[in-house]
């Protein structure tokens, strides 16, 4: 005998031969006298099977098994759940694995490792906030061809919370070689939430015969939120850098850029990669040129804006 197909027989009829036992185990129930132990067992059953009977249609119906995988993926997938859960990474691999499959087979591996890598809070807990640049380019009258560079920044790094975070940045200045003491940089100020940070031993500038190179690492540990306030200044050579820019070290959200520069230079402002377009306003006065740039909205790692002095 297959019991296999017996089974599938049964599950397949099993309203009908549930109504079936019912019925006759009432019917059956009847033929016995009131408060008879054969009757109260018989009407019991009946009303056992019939239930069941009923109950097991309904789980395997199609409407059923619809309703009951729609409130299932409503609780897998709701914020309250998903929140709680370890694994978020390992579940967006794999629905971002097979996303990529079926629209990008080819190059799914590396669209997703470098979105992954690159623009999801993977290794990064925390983004910058309305990150603000104000930019000062004046001629160095002493000296031909050279300019002082005044850049002040302020910018919030923004956290869900208090653990270790560093503020970094760096910088490369090319230079003229038999010129090279006229290039310098100066840090003249640091502050994080209002407190003045003493730079001495974690400002590391270095200069070789070809370029200027400059780097800052400083730890904020605490708090979810820091102001960032910093002041530097630079002198170099235009022609040996004619360019002006920042990409973002991680996400930004909102940027903005004033920039003043003398009335005799000509420049190009370029968008870096953004998803949409700078908000581009002029400003110029009888003495100097001045623009400002605005980007509402999410910049991503290694996008930003660059500026060509001409």
């Amino acid at each position: 005998m297959n019991f296999e197909a017996v089974k599938d027989w049964i599950f397949k009829y099993v309203l009908i031969l549930s109504l079936f036992l019912g019925i006759l185990l009432l019917y059956i129930s009847e033929l016995f006298q009131t408060g008879s132990i054969f009757k109260t067992v018989s009407s019991s059953a009946a009303g056992i099977i019939l239930s069941g009977g009923v109950f097991a249609a309904i789980v395997k119906s199609k409407q059923y098994s619809t309703i009951f995988g729609d409130l299932l993926r409503d609780i897998v997938f709701s914020n309250e759940h998903l929140d709680k859960r370890k694994d978020l990474e390992e579940i967006w691999e794999k629905v971002s694995q097979a996303l990529c499959r079926q629209k990008f087979k080819e190059i799914s591996v590396s669209l997703h490792d470098n979105v992954k890598n690159s623009y999801l809070p993977i290794n990064h807990e925390y983004y910058y906030k309305d990150h603000n640049i104000d930019i000062i380019i004046e001629r160095d009258e002493e000296n031909p061809g050279y300019v002082y560079v005044t850049e002040t920044l302020v910018t919030k790094i923004i956290s869900e919370d208090t653990s270790k975070k560093y503020y970094k940045f760096s910088g490369k200045v090319p230079l003229v070689p038999s010129e090279r003491d006229l290039t310098f940089y100066e840090l003249n100020d640091l502050k994080v939430n209002g407190k003045k940070i003493d730079c001495k031993e974690i400002l590391k500038c270095t200069k070789n015969s070809t370029s200027l190179q400059f780097s800052l690492e400083y730890e904020c540990s605490g708090e979810t939120s820091y102001e960032i306030r910093k002041s530097e200044k630079k002198r170099y050579n235009l022609k040996a850098n004619p360019y002006k820019g920042q990409n973002a070290i991680w996400l930004y959200e909102n940027f903005s850029v004033d920039l003043s520069y003398p009335k005799d230079m000509d420049l190009e402002f370029l968008n870096v990669g953004v998803l949409n377009s700078w908000e581009i306003s002029a400003r110029h006065s009888k003495t100097n040129n001045r623009i400002k740039a605005t980007y509402n909205g999410l910049i991503f790692k290694n996008q930003g804006f660059l500026v060509i002095f001409k």
